[in-house]
């Protein structure tokens, strides 16, 4: 079945199977230092689940509500526009000539803790489905608040589990495009994404 999926043939499957994944080279890519010092653990395929807030609960306005929780409740900050240094990997903020840091226009984030049982129930759900092990793991939330709105296509040295909440926006993994609806739930690794102006957009 995997040689199927992959095209390859069982032979192919067999040979890289057997393989130490530590001694597997990682690919040359943009922002390869975070790639190459990333752990294996960082490497996940791209896995989308349609609907995981909202109809598969029985409920369809349970994505509109949990957004309406988080738009209401937490605290949003504009988000800071930042340059990754290509030898390092370190991620700096930019400042203008006053010595200010440059906000990205329409984009806002926030920390989440806990407290909001709509939103804690969801997270309980995707660490279950996702495999969230880890008692650290930080929920970070980004508010776009229409779709001029923009995020650079970037890279983490560790995987993601992201919810998409509000209206349908188009995400690009590793330059492909992908619609993500209200509900869905996106898990990946060290791929680069991003997410691209949609000018007529109007809603969050």
């Amino acid at each position: 079945d995997i040689a199927q999926q992959l095209g390859r043939s069982e032979h192919w499957v067999k040979r890289w199977w057997r393989q130490n994944p530590h001694q597997v080279a990682k690919l040359a890519v943009a922002h390869g230092v975070l790639v190459q010092n990333a752990p294996l653990l960082s490497f996940r395929d791209l896995e989308l689940r349609r609907d995981f807030v909202g109809r598969a609960d029985g409920d369809e306005s349970a994505a509109d509500d949990l957004l309406c929780d988080l738009v209401e409740h937490l605290h949003w900050e504009p988000a800071r526009r930042a340059t990754r240094d290509a030898i390092s990997g370190d991620l700096r903020v930019r400042f203008d000539p006053q010595g200010r840091s440059i906000a990205q226009a329409g984009r806002f984030v926030a920390q989440y803790q806990g407290g909001l049982p709509r939103l804690d129930a969801v997270l309980q759900r995707a660490a279950a489905v996702a495999g969230i092990r880890d008692p650290g793991a930080r929920v970070f939330l980004n508010r776009y608040e229409d779709g001029t709105a923009t995020c650079p296509s970037h890279r983490h040295d560790f995987w993601t589990c992201m919810l998409s909440l509000g209206a349908e926006r188009v995400a690009l993994i590793e330059d492909r495009p992908l619609l993500l609806r209200a509900g869905d739930l996106l898990v990946f690794g060290t791929q680069a994404h991003g997410l691209p102006a949609m000018p007529d957009l109007q809603g969050r």
